[in-house]
């Protein structure tokens, strides 16, 4: 994806799709807070709920407050979750608060340092690349304007679908898959507090990759992205280069700023002539699914395909959905922020390490 698709977009539709890779040189700019509410179906139904953010940026400090109703059983047992989070980059340092009891936690952001050798491995050994368990058959982007209005909040959006399909073949058993990943945008036009959102969320992004030791240029965050897709599928990066250039080229067609975003991740299994045997009865997943998404795609397709359960919501010729969000932006302002949000309160304690 190139970076001006990136940069349009930050961080709601791409996150499904290597959202972390945002590069740059960051700078100190201006406050900006943002709220967002997001209902989730969970993974596989398991943590559905509504939840709230508020995000507070100022340079190179953020803070993050979150509330979480979880819905079901676990609603119930959990009741409300919520958190408190500052995080300091040129400090190097992320407090979480607890503010019934008046403490704060201290971590660093920088990871400890590695040692360069694996124990037990021998210098300047690398093991050899795992072969393919499963080929890309299709891989496919589509990008609409279906023409629909609405207004959320105080904006006014229009409408946009994106769809990515990946079909995958075990190499072994024959058997197909398919992932769907679809985005439904409800976009406004760019203006001043869109633009100040996403310029400071981008340059504290920026910091704080590079804190962490993710300093890369836009060709190796290119790379590191197709591979790392292509890991969860189980194909290779070559198989989504073409994809990559697609997506970016079609994603052009796409105006404004995301104020609704909403993300549907289906699977959908068929069986192969030559399918694995599992110990269990009919129906169950076999115990030696692929690795990666081409696996669990296995996985969630046969579950689906018996009735569905706990993997996921059973659809027609064995759909299943694993995962259905929808994320929406209540607010964003620009006034200047105090100093003090950004630091532990005087009168609470510190704890921990």
């Amino acid at each position: 994806m190139t970076r001006n698709a990136i940069k349009r977009w930050g961080a709601a539709p791409v996150a499904a799709a290597a959202a972390v890779l945002l590069l740059g040189v960051s700078t100190a700019g201006a406050d900006v807070t943002v709220e967002r509410t997001m209902k989730t179906g969970g993974l596989g139904g398991l943590g559905a709920g509504n939840s709230t953010f508020v995000e507070k940026i100022s340079g190179l400090k953020k803070r993050t407050v979150t509330s979480m109703k979880m819905s079901g059983f676990l609603g119930k047992m959990a009741g409300e979750i919520g958190g408190d989070e500052i995080t300091d980059i040129a400090k190097d340092a992320v407090w979480k608060l607890d503010h019934k009891k008046k403490t704060y936690t201290e971590s660093k952001i920088t990871p400890p340092p590695q040692s360069k050798e694996t124990p037990g491995e021998k210098p300047g050994r690398k093991d050899k690349a795992e072969k393919p368990q499963v080929r890309i058959v299709r891989n496919e982007v589509t990008v609409k304007e279906p023409g629909d209005k609405k207004t959320i909040g105080a904006y006014d959006c229009t409408h946009y679908v994106i769809s990515w399909l990946v079909e995958t073949e075990d190499l072994e058993t024959k058997e197909r898959s398919e992932s769907t990943m679809t985005m439904d945008l409800w976009n406004t036009p760019e203006n001043a507090e869109t633009r100040a959102l996403l310029k400071e969320e981008r340059e504290f992004s920026d910091a704080w990759l590079k804190k962490i030791g993710w300093d890369l240029t836009d060709q190796e965050a290119g790379k590191l992205g197709l591979a790392m897709v292509g890991a969860m599928i189980g194909g290779d990066d070559e198989s989504f280069r073409k994809g990559a250039k697609d997506v970016a080229e079609k994603m052009e067609k796409v105006k404004g700023y995301p104020i609704g975003t909403g993300v549907k991740w289906q699977l959908k299994s068929s069986g192969g002539t030559g399918a694995k045997k599992s110990g269990g009865g009919s129906g169950e997943a076999p115990s030696d699914v692929p690795k990666g998404l081409g696996g669990l795609m296995a996985a969630f397709g046969k579950k689906g395909g018996s009735g569905g359960g706990e993997a996921g919501t059973a659809g027609a010729a064995g759909e299943n959905t694993v995962f259905d969000t929808y994320t929406e932006v209540l607010k964003i302002s620009t006034a200047s922020l105090s100093g003090s949000e950004f630091v532990p309160p005087t009168d609470y304690r510190k704890v921990g390490q």
